[in-house]
C-alpha cells in the first residue's frame, strides 16, 4: 500500500496533475480512516477476550508509555528546540498514537504561522 502511494504521486508529478486543498485533505483523511480500519479489523476478534485476561494491566501499561513518550517529547522540544511540528510528529509516529496525531494536525492547522514561531523560540 505505502509503495502504491509513491507511485501514484511520483507519476502524478510526472505529468504535472495539481490537486486543490479539498481534494488532498480528503485523501489524507481517507488514508487515515483506511488505517485505523485496517487494523480495527486486525485485532478485533480478540479484543474482548484480551480485555477479560489482562486488560487492566495491558492499558496501564499503554496509559504508561504515553506518559512516558510525552514527557520525553516536551524535554526534547525544550532541551533541544526541536520545532513544534516535529515533535507532535515525533510523539505521534513514535506510539502509533492516532488520535495525538489528528489532535496535532489540528492544532497546527488552528495556529498561525506567527504564533508557531513564538512558541517555538
Amino acid at each position: 500500500m505505502l509503495f502504491g502511494g509513491l507511485f501514484v504521486s511520483h507519476f502524478m508529478a510526472q505529468f504535472d496533475v495539481k490537486l486543490d486543498a479539498h481534494t488532498l485533505h480528503f485523501i489524507q483523511e481517507f488514508g487515515l480512516i483506511l488505517f485505523v480500519y485496517s487494523i480495527g479489523i486486525q485485532v478485533g476478534p480478540g479484543f474482548f477476550a484480551s480485555l477479560k485476561h489482562s486488560g487492566l494491566k495491558l492499558n496501564g501499561f499503554a496509559v504508561l508509555i504515553v506518559l512516558i513518550s510525552g514527557i520525553l517529547v516536551i524535554l526534547i522540544h525544550k532541551f533541544f528546540n526541536v520545532p513544534l511540528p516535529v515533535i507532535l510528529g515525533i510523539f505521534s509516529g513514535a506510539v502509533t498514537n492516532t488520535p495525538s496525531l489528528g489532535a496535532g494536525q489540528q492544532v497546527l492547522a488552528e495556529l498561525s504561522a506567527e504564533s508557531v514561531t513564538e512558541i517555538m523560540e
